[in-house]
Order: structure tokens, then C-alpha cells, then sequence
């Protein structure tokens, strides 16, 4: 399965099983849920290009979000996110990542 959309499905965590089960995912969306976090073996979805998590209730994300090098786009708006670590910009650098939202 390459992509996977899990809006509005009233999530408030983020099953480890997932994870493991669809590691060929390219695509995820999760927007709409009620989740806090994000598990930090979400860098098991290496080939993932799409990450949305908008409108859910994240206060951080995890580091091991950053090792995820095939991430181009990144949607953590509407949430609770007060910072970004300062040196997110070192990590996806040379346009690796197409764009990121948080507001």
C-alpha cells in the first residue's frame, strides 16, 4: 500500500502496528484526529513523501521524523505546535523538503 488516508477517523494515538504493517507507504494523512503525538518510530516509513497531520492536537513532533529523508512535504498546521526545533532547517536542507506547515 503506497498511500493511506486516516482523516476525521477519530485517531487519538498512532498504532506501532501501523507502522511496521505499511512500510511501503509514500502518503499519509491523518488530519482531523485527535492525536498528541506522533510515535517515534515513525522513520519506519522511509519512502514517505507526504506527511499531513493537520488539525490534530501535537504539542511536538518526534526526532526520528527528521531522519526520514524521502519526506517532501510536511502538514502540521492547526495544531499545538508552539516551536520548531531551530535546527530543522540544517536537517532538510537543499529543498529536500518542499514545504512545511505549522500555522
Amino acid at each position: 500500500m503506497r498511500f493511506l488516508d486516516l482523516t476525521n477517523k477519530q485517531l487519538s494515538s498512532f498504532l506501532e502496528a501501523m507502522l511496521t504493517a505499511n512500510t511501503e507507504l509514500e502518503i499519509l494523512y491523518l488530519d482531523q484526529n485527535y492525536l498528541a503525538t506522533l510515535p517515534d518510530t515513525i522513520n519506519k516509513l522511509q519512502k514517505l513523501k507526504k506527511l499531513s497531520a493537520y488539525h490534530n492536537k501535537l504539542i511536538n513532533i518526534p526526532l526520528s521524523l527528521y531522519e526520514m529523508l524521502n519526506l517532501e512535504e510536511l502538514n502540521l498546521s492547526a495544531n499545538r505546535l508552539s516551536s520548531l526545533p531551530n535546527d530543522i532547517a540544517l536537517i532538510w536542507q537543499d529543498d529536500a523538503i518542499n514545504e512545511v506547515k505549522t500555522f
